[in-house]
């Protein structure tokens, strides 16, 4: 009777963790800032655009926040798309670029030092720069 008790919560072990290593695989993604300089002067057009890659059901979109590094609550640009139900169906390898055909464009009026942060599903980077 042990062994069948045993036997049965290896099983259930070994299943969670063939679970989890799935949950893994499908929400694999990355995501990439593109065109962002260094440094940019007052005035300048601040332009970029981001890649997001990912092994998963397409039913989310990234979303970004440009802000003053040292007082988040002074945003420049934020990119958000409200919820939306998911399709039915398996996984698939999708590729999103935002915008769709072009870039988006920020002038920056003052100076200071600010971070665009961009996030899908589990991923997330920021990209800091100064305005002089």
């Amino acid at each position: 009777m042990k062994t069948l008790h045993l036997s049965i919560i290896a099983g259930v072990v070994i299943a969670i963790a063939g679970i989890s290593v799935i949950v893994y695989e499908i929400f694999s993604t990355s995501i990439e800032i593109v065109g962002l300089q260094d440094s940019y002067k007052i005035g300048d057009q601040v332009k970029f655009s981001f890649v997001a890659k990912a092994y998963t059901i397409p039913c989310s979109y990234p979303e970004a926040t440009l802000y003053k590094t040292n007082q988040p609550t002074v945003q420049l640009f934020e990119l958000k798309f409200p919820p939306f139900m998911c399709p039915i169906g398996s996984p698939s390898l999708v590729t999103l670029y935002f915008p769709t055909n072009d870039t988006y464009s920020v002038t920056v009026t003052q100076s200071g030092s600010y971070t665009l942060d961009v996030s899908y599903l589990d991923k997330e980077t920021k990209k800091e720069f100064e305005v002089k």
